[in-house]
């Protein structure tokens, strides 16, 4: 039999207005001074149906703050309902119901979804404002299949249904410039140069020095002439076409470098030391003008019985100067794209859609976009550099699931803290008020 051990607390109800999620507000905070609220109903306010309720822009609020607490579903809006400390720090009506939620996806349409995008760059330049960056900015497209056994959803060509929408990140902050929902069977390659034009509409071109990194999909003579004529600079992976392995093939041997001769790389990776490094130059058959190639060839493990020993190559073509291995060094960094995409997926749930159709779909995934981008908008306009890189999980246990009393004194709302709390005086500089 095993002993039960008493911990010595009995357990009581209160009607106290204690939120679990008072670094919420934070959030709330950035939503303001970027003015979403209004942004979001300029472009979705025609969707409200009845004079009295939330408006649509509160309701998109709500969802992406759901995200950000952790919800992953649509029923996980009951606990934000259920919430009376949060509902008052919000300074709106109850939190919708779950089934009001979906309701709320289900009236976005296609037009709805291009207010996302052009909402999205919106949101970029209102950033930038805030900001005032200047020097390099680069955009890191990328493509991420979504598997989702739904109503309307396409076999991609991974043989199973889903999504396949396209993202363009701005890679020095770590924020979502453009999305765009696409069905599983639409390649990533797809409308390309549309996908570019409408990233490089969303980023600022005043004392920018604008960059463009993408893997293969985006090998297309449109998209690296549009780029090269919009002064942009860009490195772009390559296709082992036919063309593409007879200019390989034909650098001479001399013009082969060792990738790396240095002792502690080679002595962690020792396969480097076969690597090679070489540049050409490259043109597309319906292309403006030829390009710069920078390509590592590799010896592949197994020979041929003909020709000896075979190759693989990994190729960038380019209209950057950069010294052949910083730029494929350079160039490797847009895997960093892939940690931003596990983020949406695992830390705001777009591993999983809550809708059975494609447009309400949609309309979840440019929500998500929105959570993710608050919550890098928080930790670039009001957060210190060390917090720059913490995942959303991290910024849950240390900022947003934190305790706090919600009460009312003399026609003020009060939120108190545990007075040791760690980061209370970062609640007070966020927020704008004086220390106490």
């Amino acid at each position: 039999m095993v002993r039960q051990i008493s911990l010595g607390v009995i357990l009581k109800k209160t009607k106290a207005k204690i939120t679990p999620r008072a670094g919420l507000i934070l959030i709330e905070k950035v939503a303001q001074e970027l003015g979403l609220e209004q942004l979001l109903g300029l472009h979705f306010g025609h969707l409200k149906r009845r004079a009295k309720g939330l408006s649509v822009a509160r309701q998109i609020l709500d969802i992406a703050c759901m995200l950000i607490d952790g919800g992953e579903r649509m029923e996980d809006m009951r606990c934000l309902r259920a919430d009376e400390g949060w509902q008052r720090i919000r300074e709106a009506e109850r939190v919708m119901a779950p089934r009001t939620a979906r309701d709320v996806l289900y009236r976005f349409g296609m037009k709805e979804l291009h207010g996302f995008e052009v909402m999205e760059r919106q949101l970029t330049h209102r950033m930038t404002k805030k900001l005032d960056d200047t020097g390099v900015a680069t955009i890191d497209a990328d493509a991420t299949f979504v598997e989702a056994h739904k109503e309307e959803s396409q076999m991609s060509y991974h043989g199973r249904p889903g999504y396949y929408p396209m993202l363009g990140f701005w890679a020095e902050r770590g924020t979502v410039i453009q999305g765009e929902f696409r069905q599983g069977n639409e390649p990533p390659g797809d409308r390309a140069l549309d996908f570019l034009k409408k990233c490089m509409a969303g980023m600022p071109r005043d004392g920018i020095r604008l960059r463009v990194r993408a893997d293969a999909a985006w090998f297309q003579s449109e998209v690296v002439d549009h780029c090269d004529g919009e002064g942009a600079e860009f490195a772009i992976g390559g296709v082992r076409n036919g063309a593409m392995l007879e200019v390989l093939e034909a650098i001479p041997k001399r013009e082969w470098e060792p990738w790396t001769t240095d002792p502690d790389t080679l002595e962690e990776h020792p396969e480097q030391k076969e690597w090679e490094i070489a540049d050409t130059v490259y043109s597309f058959e319906h292309g403006r003008k030829s390009y710069r190639v920078v390509t590592i060839r590799k010896p592949y493990p197994q020979l041929d019985m003909f020709k000896g020993i075979i190759f693989e190559y990994d190729i960038v073509i380019t209209n950057m100067s950069l010294e052949k291995r910083s730029l494929m060094r350079w160039y490797w960094e847009r895997c960093n794209s892939e940690n931003w995409i596990k983020e949406l997926k695992y830390g705001f749930g777009l591993d999983q859609f809550p809708c059975s159709r494609y447009l309400p779909n949609g309309a979840f995934f440019h929500i998500v976009l929105l959570a993710h981008n608050l919550v890098q908008a928080l930790k670039l306009l009001k957060l210190e550099y060390d917090w720059r890189y913490l995942t959303v999980k991290t910024l849950r246990y240390r900022l947003f699931h934190v305790a706090g009393l919600v009460v009312s004194h003399a026609r003020q709302l009060f939120l108190k803290l545990f007075h040791r709390y760690p980061y209370y005086t970062l609640f007070h500089r966020v927020l704008c008020l004086p220390s106490t």
